[in-house]
């Protein structure tokens, strides 16, 4: 339809002779063919609109073109030609002197020497990219350019210069208080330490990464939890309010109907003995009567109207408060089966740590140490599944409650999911599984950070956990419009047909152990139906018994 568009806006262009629309509507056509990935038909359009823009001297339209066929190019890996259209983009940003698209052109370079292994000259463009950024006064900026420059250090093996550009970073970020910044740098000294063989460094620097990103987890994670409860409470409260108010609105309305009723009969009355009078003096005063008769009947009139638009008035309140009644009703229910779910699910792991506990505590001396690390084994894999499910539960409370700190950004898809997959090492290495991250480099998405990171740990550790040892998780992309669909394969044991229909439901209990028997919270597909939702996405999943799954989802490319 936007291809369709386009062409429209084309012929009427042509039709006009207004060149500079025309390469417009040639780059958008562009755009449409590169995010099909008809890569050659992309370059045409982009030529051509190049051509007309250069012809018209339209610089912006200029370098728009450039770094559209340069970005085509870097997508097809063709390095020496994605650098040949970069550095002419470059060339026009100076022109214009837009500082911001001169960093942009340099940070584009920079990233293709490093894809090409060249990382002086990757060094040197970053370094530039740097300068301007200071000229900017653009602290952010500046401190991100610092990490990636100490990045590349750390592959030159040059571990002093690395740590001097990751130190410059350490000290604005606490300055500044950009804990999130601070834990990049961390991670940063934890990775540089290791290089070195310094692993007693590595590590302090890996907890205190650590500690930062669990601090940024845990405000409020204690109340929440209890506030559950709490919160379900008050809004049945409010509701039985709520119906309260309106059954005393319906009494009201029935008792000014009936004073109505009353009023009217009196008035009845008083006109029967008028009429009497009428009748009486009619030799008299019959043209008055006839006219004070024929005013009593209009008001009489008047007041039915309004008697039955009252009436109208009380069966659609009737109506509404039926609604809101199974609404409710249907709330409360979903509700409270919800809560007995998690109250069963936690219990079962509290039992097992409370009982191994009591039995290494009691029977600690008669054990030997095969049955002790068994009990401590245990003990530590029901903490964890307890873990998990508390905090699965507290990302989902805030969510419904609404006091999740919902912040969208352009984001790396890759970079995000191998940050991700860190934390999931363990449970990779334990099943020897091969974990492949299929995504582009230069694939980005609109989206909060943190919720981002929780569908892919939850989605990723899922297929983990359905897949046999030695077996495969896949990772990939593509570009749809205006948004990136990822898919995340496996060739586990599949879901059959009827279970899938139970998936990211609150109100059904869907839990199935591990191939290596492991345990879920019974939580995490629901908690990423929500973020996928809330970040304006779609989810579903794809699936034969005995033949692996796909678990999809959507997430916006821009704002």
């Amino acid at each position: 339809k936007s291809l369709e568009n386009f062409f429209e806006s084309l012929k009427i262009s042509e039709t006009l002779v207004n060149k500079k629309i025309i390469a417009n509507s040639l780059n958008g056509i562009g755009i449409i063919y590169a995010s099909l990935n008809d890569y050659d038909k992309a370059i045409d359009y982009y030529q051509r609109s190049l051509e007309i823009s250069e012809n018209i001297s339209d610089l912006a339209g200029v370098q728009s073109s450039l770094n559209n066929i340069g970005l085509i190019f870097y997508y097809l890996n063709d390095y020496d030609k994605a650098l040949k259209y970069y550095f002419k983009s470059l060339k026009i940003s100076r022109e214009l002197e837009n500082k911001q698209k001169i960093s942009y052109s340099l940070n584009n370079i920079g990233l293709v020497y490093i894809s090409k292994g060249e990382y002086n000259k990757a060094l040197d463009y970053y370094r530039r990219s740097l300068k301007l950024k200071k000229e900017m006064d653009d602290i952010w900026g500046i401190a991100t350019s610092n990490i990636n420059i100490g990045g590349v250090f750390l592959r030159l093996n040059n571990y002093d210069s690395s740590k001097i550009y990751i130190d410059k970073v350490l000290e604005v970020a606490k300055s500044m208080k950009w804990n999130h910044l601070l834990k990049s740098v961390y991670k940063s000294y934890a990775d540089l330490y290791s290089a070195k063989g310094n692993y007693k460094k590595a590590l302090e620097y890996y907890k205190l990464f650590k500690e930062v990103h669990d601090s940024l987890y845990s405000y409020e994670s204690t109340k929440t939890i209890a506030e559950i409860q709490t919160k379900y409470e008050i809004v049945k409260k409010e509701k039985e309010i709520q119906l309260l108010q309106r059954d005393n609105e319906i009494k009201e309305l029935e008792l000014n109907k009936r004073r109505f009723e009353r009023n009217s009969i009196f008035a009845g009355f008083i006109l029967i003995v008028i009429l009497v009078l009428v009748l009486y003096n009619r030799n008299r005063i019959k043209n008055k009567a006839n006219k004070l008769l024929n005013e009593k009947n209009e008001q009489i009139e008047n007041a039915n109207s309004e008697l039955a638009i009252k009436n109208q008035h009380i069966s659609k309140q009737n109506e509404k408060l039926e609604i809101l009644n199974s609404e409710q009703k249907e709330l409360i229910a979903t509700k409270d089966k919800f809560f007995s779910i998690i109250a069963h699910d936690l219990k079962s792991p509290f039992n097992a740590i409370l009982g191994f506990s009591n039995f290494l505590y009691e029977d600690f001396d008669d054990f030997n140490e095969t049955q002790k690390k068994e009990f401590i084994k245990n003990i530590s894999d029901s903490s964890e599944e307890t873990f998990k499910l508390l905090e699965n539960l507290l990302d989902w409370s805030r969510s419904q409650s609404g006091n999740l700190n919902f912040k969208s950004e352009i984001l790396n898809l890759k970079e995000i999911l191998n940050n991700t997959t860190l934390f999931l090492t363990s449970q990779i290495d334990t099943k020897n599984i091969g974990l492949y991250n299929n995504i582009q480099p230069d694939i980005t998405v609109f989206a909060d950070k943190n919720m981002l990171k929780t569908i892919f740990r939850n989605l990723i550790s899922n297929a983990i956990k359905f897949t046999h040892k030695g077996g495969e998780v896949n990772i990939s992309s593509k570009l749809k419009a205006n948004f990136v669909e990822i898919k995340i394969s496996d060739n586990g044991v599949g879901i059959s047909e009827e279970n899938i229909k139970k998936l990211f439901r609150i109100d059904e209990k869907f839990k199935t152990n591990g191939t290596a028997n492991e345990k879920g919270t019974g939580l995490g597909l629901i908690l990423c139906r929500e973020f996928v939702e809330k970040s304006s996405g779609k989810i579903w999943v794809e699936s034969e018994e005995g033949k692996g799954s796909n678990f999809c989802f959507t997430i916006p490319v821009e704002k």
